[in-house]
């Protein structure tokens, strides 16, 4: 009897295992491609940088050497502007006097989260309404 539900039960469990090697397979790959993706970021918009670690990017550097002397060392490799990896997000560093004044005061409202949108009430006008601040109607507060 046990011969007989041996020969029954193998072929099921070797589909179960190459399912089982199947998924193993796609998590690998699907893992592989998103993290090429993520840490692409800055080559595929031509902008140099050091070459990320998956999981860490950039992160590992700093954690191991003194990061003024990293920075300066990759300032002086790639330049004024260099873009660079925390874990997987991507970074711009700016190491260009007149470009960071030009994207901080003159370029400020360029950059989303920067200006105030239609419809929101400045705070400044809910805490002081002698300032004479205008709800959207145009009446005073």
């Amino acid at each position: 009897m046990s011969l007989l539900l041996g020969s029954v039960l193998a072929p099921i469990y070797e589909t179960y295992e190459w399912c089982l090697i199947g998924l193993i397979v796609a998590v690998i790959a699907y893992y592989y491609f998103w993290w090429r993706n993520a840490l692409s970021y800055w080559k595929d918009r031509h902008i140099p940088g050091p070459k990320p670690i998956p999981i860490v990017g950039n992160y590992l550097n700093n954690a191991l050497k003194v990061r003024p002397f990293v920075e300066m060392e990759w300032y002086k490799t790639y330049g004024k502007v260099y873009g660079l990896y925390i874990l997987s997000k991507p970074r711009l560093t700016v190491a260009d006097p007149e470009l960071i004044k030009q994207i901080l005061v003159k370029d400020f409202d360029a950059f989303r989260n920067r200006q105030s949108r239609p419809g929101v009430m400045d705070w400044s006008s809910r805490i002081c309404p002698e300032l004479g601040m205008t709800t959207e109607n145009g009446s005073g507060l």
